[in-house]
């Protein structure tokens, strides 16, 4: 007897139709990625599954002008603000609660040293941040491509009749839906991460 795939009869018949979809939508993801940049789906952005726009990493530049950060700020040879680095930017922190910490110790800097110690805060912020977002990038590009890979499998199985074909295809489609899920919360970390690292500019800026 044969065993009926989760779904039923039902499931077999409008299994082509979804594939059809989940299968362009792969296809087209990089496309998506690299039209938020105006970029060819080449090199960098051939894994890029996400529709916001793929930027490979944060630089003090985006967000600070003035005073200028210095070439050599050994924000690392301060315990005090490596803590204080490490608080604000962990995942779990608020970007309020980590705003609100960052002006409580800017307003505690004498006003005739904070264009010399806050651009080196921010350094450490940058730095860190850059971090999280290279590590988020890299996450994304994974699951694009393992996303890619299960399309690629759902492709050779379109047709499939026979019983452990129709078995495997349930299975690769139900691993597509959790995988977009998963693509569907981290494409948003690298965006927050530089909005996160944008509030803290505006916060510093502000007390200089």
């Amino acid at each position: 007897m044969r065993r009926m795939v989760r779904g039923g009869a039902g499931a077999w018949l409008r299994l082509p139709l979804m594939l059809a979809g989940l299968v362009a939508g792969t296809a087209h993801a990089a496309d998506i990625g690299a039209a938020g940049t105006g970029a060819a789906v080449t090199g960098d952005t051939a894994d890029w599954p996400c529709p916001q726009p793929r930027a490979p990493d944060v630089t003090a530049g985006q967000f600070w002008e003035d005073p200028p950060i210095p070439a050599d700020a050994r924000w690392q040879d301060d315990a005090a603000l490596v803590a204080l680095i490490d608080a604000v930017t962990a995942h779990t922190v608020p970007v309020a609660e980590g705003s609100a910490r960052l002006a409580a110790f800017a307003e505690q800097v004498p006003q005739a040293a904070r264009a010399r110690v806050l651009p080196v805060v921010f350094a450490g912020l940058v730095a860190r941040i850059d971090q999280q977002h290279r590590s988020a990038i890299a996450r994304i590009e994974s699951l694009g491509r393992r996303q890619a890979a299960i399309a690629a499998k759902l492709r050779t199985l379109e047709a499939a009749t026979d019983e452990d074909s129709l078995e495997q295809r349930d299975l690769a489609l139900r691993a597509y839906r959790a995988q977009s899920q998963m693509m569907g919360a981290v494409c948003h970390v690298p965006t927050e991460l530089q909005a996160r690292l944008g509030a803290y500019a505006r916060v510093l800026q502000a007390a200089l």
